[in-house]
């Protein structure tokens, strides 16, 4: 009796390892889900890719008259340039699709400080705020004109989708590139406004 129960296990472990050897593969399933991803940022300065903090364009000629009158003699041939930026190198934006995107910009109504109390911040508006750039945007951005203001509602830049024009994408301009039209008649205040540029695919 325990011979033929002996015999028995022995057959068994012939049988499984048989069974075991006969699997020489097997294969398996990837899959890759990739979002779609689009991107607008400020940044410090330009070849940055992390978004800046408080951005800022800053016009102060309270203390400097000269400079001012200048600037309205000039007319639209000497817009007053910025006397301070902070954090605003370059405005760059991202896609990985083959959808094309374009660049809107939107501006607050400007808020007004008088040196007076019954100053109502006359005669200065988001029109007299305007963007020159200064460098070529990179390759894949289109229709970016050489000349905006804050009170554009139209888009400011477009880019294409096709590939070799996607990734990162510096749109060519940066806080130093805005100015200031003047004509004399502003009234004596602090004048304030938030811009926000924002992407978008159709």
């Amino acid at each position: 009796m325990r011979k033929f129960l002996t015999i028995a296990i022995v057959a068994a472990m012939i049988a499984s390892l048989g069974a075991a050897f006969a699997q020489t593969s097997q294969s398996h399933d990837v899959e890759i889900r990739i979002p779609n991803v689009l991107l607008i940022r400020i940044v410090g300065v330009v070849g940055d890719r992390e978004p800046a903090d408080n951005p800022r364009v800053v016009f102060d000629f309270s203390a400097d008259h000269v400079a001012y009158m200048a600037a309205v003699e000039a007319g639209e041939a000497g817009p007053l340039k910025p006397t301070s930026v902070e954090n605003f190198g370059d405005v760059i934006v991202f896609s990985n699709s083959e959808t094309s995107w374009s660049v809107h910009l939107s501006a607050l109504p400007l808020t007004f400080a008088p040196h007076i109390l019954r100053g109502r911040g006359a005669f200065l508006d988001l029109a007299s705020i305007r963007v020159r750039p200064g460098q070529l945007p990179d390759p894949g951005v289109v229709d970016r004109p050489w000349r905006w203001h804050l009170g554009t509602t139209g888009p400011i830049a477009r880019g294409r989708g096709l590939e070799g024009y996607r990734g990162w994408r510096s749109l060519g301009f940066g806080g130093s590139d805005y100015e200031l039209l003047v004509h004399g008649d502003e009234e004596p205040g602090t004048y304030t406004t938030i811009v926000t540029y924002t992407i978008t695919q159709p």
